[in-house]
């Protein structure tokens, strides 16, 4: 059975999970990229990842996200592409955003048949003065840059034609997958699982894909813990700050998942 990273509990979309004994050790990447304190599957998590597999001569990375930080998304392509295990990703619901990218280091691509991916632009949250915003700006020119590489590089596609894609905010069925080269093939459905990304997030998202909303059962706001007594303490202290520390992550893993 698959094993939860450093005993994370699993949540919205279960998380990273590792099978290291399968015939062919198999990560799970069901989840927003993005800060592991925060609850999400960062770079660090992957290097855990990989050493639990050891030195298998494959591997298989199966996909349903909707992205997050493309810096660490970045990092996770480059830690798969200079494995010297063979990697089979499979996208099982979505490989959207940054997730795309990181599908893209795969030796060989497989895309279930009820499954899509979708290139877009990066985007961020910026505040500042106009220098600082400039700064900003000039750094998510560099992403693009970098991510129309990678895709280019991968399909063999035309750059513009990738460009118009990734500025149109462009969601490939499995055949365009596989005809457009962010796929070599077309495998079976994977039941119970339904691509997945935040409601409000994406322009163009089809009818088939499930946008669930950015909140997360159990994590909303706490309301303001009692006041304490004499002594200063109170029973409900510590589960109430229990309570809003998980708010606060849950709030973070809605803006990561929107960039």
């Amino acid at each position: 059975m698959p094993r939860l990273i450093k005993n994370r509990q699993p949540h919205e979309l279960r998380g990273m999970q590792v099978d290291a004994d399968a015939d062919t050790p198999t990560i799970y990447m069901y989840d927003v990229i993005g800060p592991s304190w925060a609850g999400m599957i960062d770079d660090q998590l992957f290097v855990d990842a990989l050493e639990q597999i050891g030195d298998a001569p494959e591997i298989m990375l199966r996909i349903n996200s909707p992205g997050g930080d493309v810096f660490k998304a970045s990092t996770i392509y480059n830690l798969l592409r200079d494995h010297a295990a063979a990697i089979t990703v499979r996208i099982d619901g979505v490989a959207a955003s940054a997730a795309s990218l990181i599908a893209m280091a795969g030796d060989r691509i497989e895309i279930a048949s009820n499954a899509m991916v979708m290139i877009h632009q990066c985007s961020t949250i910026a505040w500042g003065n106009k220098d600082e915003l400039r700064r900003a700006t000039s750094m998510l020119e560099k992403a693009d840059t970098q991510a129309v590489q990678t895709y280019v590089d991968r399909t063999g596609g035309d750059k513009n034609t990738i460009i118009d894609w990734l500025q149109a905010e462009t969601w490939f069925t499995a055949d365009e997958a596989v005809e457009n080269g962010f796929a070599d093939a077309k495998v079976g459905d994977v039941q119970n699982l339904k691509p997945a990304v935040p409601k409000g997030r994406f322009k163009n998202v089809p009818d088939v894909v499930e946008q669930y909303e950015r909140t997360f059962p159990g994590m909303q706001l706490a309301p303001p813990p009692p006041r304490p007594d004499a002594a200063g303490q109170t029973d409900a202290d510590q589960p109430a700050q229990r309570h809003h520390h998980a708010a606060i992550a849950a709030r973070c893993r809605s803006v990561i998942a929107s960039i």
